[in-house]
């Protein structure tokens, strides 16, 4: 039995069927067996949460990196993010809100306002064109969730950056 453990303890953690482990501790004669079985179990599954951890914190860069790259586009949806991933939208929205903190919506929203404000404050670009830049499909969208988010609308946002800037100067 002691010889199963050993020889146990050279295989992969990805290659291990758990039955295997259940097996290995019945045919445990020692106490010692036993302590080592259950080492050996308890190392395999800290090596498979570390990878699935892991796996979990790419699928979240490779969610960043879509959304950063995409932001622009006014259909973006979990849905076409999911499409684009070969992943399930529900799948996708828990990975994102465990590794972020914040749903997928709410990161778009987060992106497309921190653009929004950069263009309302160096270009005179209109609110409407500010709005298709950063992908909302409407100047009244980017109204609405920029008063939302910021507490001011998009053209006093621009007003009271200006002002500050001027009494900067």
């Amino acid at each position: 039995a002691a010889e199963d453990v050993a020889t146990s303890n050279t295989r992969s953690p990805e290659n291990v069927d758990l039955t295997d482990w259940e097996q290995s501790v019945r045919r445990c004669e020692t106490i010692e067996a036993l302590r080592a079985a259950i080492h050996e179990f308890f190392s395999f599954l800290t090596s498979r949460a570390g990878s699935r951890l892991h796996e979990s914190a790419s699928t979240a860069g490779k969610i960043v990196a879509f959304l950063d790259e995409n932001y622009t586009d006014p259909t973006l949806s979990v849905t076409m993010l999911a499409d684009s991933l070969s992943l399930s939208p529900s799948y996708i929205s828990r990975i994102f809100k465990k590794e972020t903190g914040q749903s997928v919506p709410d990161y778009i929203h987060g992106k497309r306002l921190q653009k929004a404000k950069e263009l309302l404050a160096r270009t005179e670009l209109s609110i409407g064109e500010v709005a298709e830049q950063v992908g909302y499909s409407t100047a009244w969208t980017m109204n609405r969730v920029f008063k939302r988010a910021v507490q001011m609308t998009p053209g006093a946002y621009r007003q009271f950056v200006r002002s500050s800037q001027e009494d900067a100067e």
